[in-house]
C-alpha cells in the first residue's frame, strides 16, 4: 500500500512539474529569454528525477527482489495440518499432497480432489500484498497463496473462501 502511495505521489509531482517546465520553456522561447529558459530546465530536473526513480524501482529493483524471493521459496512442500481452519486431514489422507516450486517459475502438484490447482503450471511472486500467483499451463490465473517465512521453514498458505486454508510447509530445497 505504501508503495502505491509513493508511486502516485511521484507520478503527480513528475507530471505537474513537467507541465510547469514545458509552460516555462514555451514562454522563454516566445520571449527569447535565456534566464527563463534556464529556469525551465532547472524545473525539468524534478520530472526527470521522479520518472527515473520510478523506472529504477519497477524495471530493476522489483524484478531483482522477486527473483530472490522465488529462489528462496523454491523447493518441495508437503501438506501441513495447522488448525481448525485447515481442511480436514481425512480429505488428504490418501493423496499426501506435495507441491514443488521450481526456481524458473514452474510448479508441479499432485492433484487433490476438491482443491483447485492444476498438476503443473506457473507461479510468480510480487502479487497484491506480496502474494504468490498461480497460473495453469495456458497462463490463466488460478489462485493466490500467502508466503510465510519463518526461522525454520518456509510455508505457503492457500486461503479457500475465507473459511478454510490449505498450508504447505517446505521440507527440502530439492526438486
Amino acid at each position: 500500500m505504501l508503495e502505491g502511495l509513493i508511486f502516485m505521489f511521484l507520478m503527480f509531482l513528475g507530471v505537474i512539474s513537467l507541465i510547469i517546465a514545458l509552460i516555462e520553456l514555451t514562454i522563454a522561447l516566445v520571449n527569447k529569454s535565456p534566464k527563463q529558459k534556464k529556469k525551465a530546465f532547472k524545473i525539468g530536473i524534478i520530472p526527470t528525477f521522479c520518472f527515473g526513480l520510478l523506472a529504477f524501482w519497477h524495471l530493476l529493483l522489483v524484478p531483482s527482489l522477486n527473483k530472490s524471493k522465488m529462489e528462496d521459496f523454491s523447493g518441495t512442500y508437503f501438506y501441513y495440518y495447522t488448525s481448525e481452519k485447515s481442511l480436514p486431514k481425512k480429505d488428504f489422507e490418501n493423496s499426501s499432497p506435495r507441491l514443488i516450486l521450481l526456481p524458473d517459475g514452474r510448479y508441479i502438484f499432485n492433484k487433490v480432489e476438491g482443491f483447485k490447482l492444476d498438476t503443473n503450471g506457473f507461479w510468480k511472486t510480487g502479487g497484491i500484498d506480496e502474494q504468490f500467483e498461480f497460473y495453469d499451463k495456458n497462463n490463466h490465473f488460478i489462485k493466490t497463496a500467502i508466503p510465510v517465512k519463518t526461522n525454520r521453514n518456509n510455508k505457503i498458505v492457500f486461503d479457500l473462501n475465507k473459511s478454510y486454508e490449505v498450508s504447505f510447509i517446505k521440507i527440502s530445497n530439492n526438486y
